[in-house]
């Protein structure tokens, strides 16, 4: 089992690395360097997870850093089996869980789990099935795959039970409730467990993706029963977060749970804003790829804006711009046909073909004005 403190980077500090340790980036990568060249394998061990997430809130959706690692201590011989080889092997697909496709991260993630049970290595247990949960709740048919999300949660909270692990027993918890909400099964006991492991996580672990979680249950809920002032504080209280971690997905996420309130409070302009500052904290502190995925999600997802012809030529931007991702691109590919059947095949056309000459800059201009419709 690994030292308590790194297990706890693992599974809910990481979050924090970027901000904690943000200024210090460069030395981490050249201990990183270091520890690769001198096939340091405990070392690359502990700081693998550390580095993937400043990987990530660089904006560059590669692996290859850690393919490289893995690539070395083959070289030095390090069995297929090692507990630091697995761990790598885990990292890279953890890291390109939002850019590869689903079924073939899936694949590979279940390859990996009768070693590690094999071997006892139960803290990468937990990881993989929180990997293999997030495949299901990331994916665009989430919600009539629940069950599948709910058999990962329970086996991690068998792992933490086996670990005797309090913290990651409750995080467990969290999930499980979570899934819950998802699945629409509330009750009046929900609200008052999660207020209770609000308080539990809290004191140390305020800052956490748990508590973020937790914090996101407590909105849908309060939003669903009409108690819209506390689903809002709620909702700043994860944006809050999020912007502290200079996280461009839990941002944009964040923005978008506050949107859902407004929503349903009736407040169009005001959820129609929160998708205008997604879109500039997207220009302020992205990459043009994460803007890019951002744009698809908003225009095939909302219902928050008026010319579907104007969002047509957009997504065609999106779709033919070189540096869009394929996971983008298939997400469009799925989101198109509703929109074929609305305008027809002649509006859709002409709409579609406008949009594969414009540039990114274009794209987002049009973006706005599509929104900003009507407001």
């Amino acid at each position: 089992m690994v030292k308590t403190e790194i297990r706890q980077a693992l599974y809910f500090l990481p979050l924090l690395l970027p901000q904690k340790y943000g200024a210090d980036r460069d030395n981490f990568w050249r201990a990183w360097d270091y520890a690769l060249t001198n096939r340091l394998a405990e070392a690359l061990s502990d700081l693998v997870c550390g580095m993937t997430l400043f990987r990530v809130r660089q904006g560059l959706p590669s692996g290859e850093f850690i393919v490289r690692a893995i690539q070395a201590l083959q070289q030095q011989g390090y069995p297929e089996n090692d507990r630091t080889m697995l761990h790598l092997k885990m990292a890279f697909q953890a890291i390109r869980t939002d850019m590869d496709d689903a079924s073939h991260n899936r694949e590979q993630l279940l390859n990996l789990e009768p070693l590690l049970q094999k071997h006892g290595y139960l803290d990468l247990l937990y990881w993989l099935y929180e990997l293999l949960d997030w495949l299901v709740v990331s994916s665009i048919s989430f919600r009539e795959n629940l069950e599948a999300s709910r058999t990962w949660r329970r086996k991690s909270y068998d792992i933490a039970l086996g670990m005797e692990d309090e913290t990651l027993m409750k995080a467990a918890e969290v999930y499980l409730l979570w899934n819950q909400v998802l699945s629409g099964l509330e009750d009046e006991t929900l609200a008052v467990q999660l207020e209770e492991l609000r308080s539990h996580f809290a004191p140390h672990y305020s800052n956490s993706f748990v508590y973020f979680v937790i914090l996101g249950a407590l909105q849908i809920i309060n939003t669903a029963n009409g108690f819209y002032e506390q689903a809002i504080l709620y909702g700043k209280q994860r944006l809050h977060i999020a912007t502290e971690w200079q996280d461009l997905l839990w941002i944009s996420v964040s923005f978008g749970y506050l949107a859902d309130t407004y929503w349903q409070m009736g407040l169009t302009d005001q959820a129609k804003l929160q998708y205008l500052d997604i879109l500039e904290w997207n220009l302020a502190i992205g990459q043009e790829w994460q803007t890019l995925g951002f744009l698809p999600y908003i225009l095939l997802d909302s219902d928050l804006y008026n010319n579907r012809e104007l969002g047509v030529t957009v997504l065609s931007a999106v779709y033919h711009h070189p540096e869009n991702l394929s996971i983008f691109n298939r997400r469009i590919e799925e989101g198109l046909p509703p929109l074929q059947e609305e305008l027809g095949a002649e509006v859709f056309n002409a709409a579609w073909e406008k949009g594969k000459g414009l540039d990114f800059d274009t794209a987002v201009a049009l973006f706005r004005i599509a929104l900003q419709s009507g407001t």
